[in-house]
């Protein structure tokens, strides 16, 4: 799955989503490397529990962003994006939007 994937810079996940840099400790963000996948994969540390509610809604807006996309353009990946998760677990927060959702969902869980 992330062999198919690009990995995002900062400055990308900023250009995607609107999270600044100081609002996180690390992250690893990935998007499909061709642009009629949905796949997006993020994974936030939020620098404090603040920052994580931010970062959980925008990356909320993010998915429906996805959606509303899709019902105009590749309709094909809306059971993908619906089936998108969005967590918090303390101050990490994540976004997973992929075809093999529980897949990536159970690797996660093992982190």
């Amino acid at each position: 799955m992330l062999s198919e994937m690009i990995e995002l810079t900062s400055e990308e996940l900023q250009n995607l989503v609107g999270i600044d840099s100081e609002d996180y400790v690390e992250f690893a963000a990935y998007q499909a490397s061709w642009g009629t996948s949905a796949d997006e994969i993020i994974i936030i540390q939020a620098v404090d529990s603040s920052k994580a509610y931010d970062i959980e809604a925008k990356l909320k807006e993010r998915v429906e962003h996805k959606r509303k996309s899709g019902e105009s353009y590749l309709t094909e990946n809306l059971p993908i994006i619906d089936a998108a998760i969005v967590r918090r677990d303390g101050n990490t927060v994540s976004m997973l939007i992929t075809e093999n959702i529980d897949a990536a969902n159970s690797v996660y869980e093992k982190f």
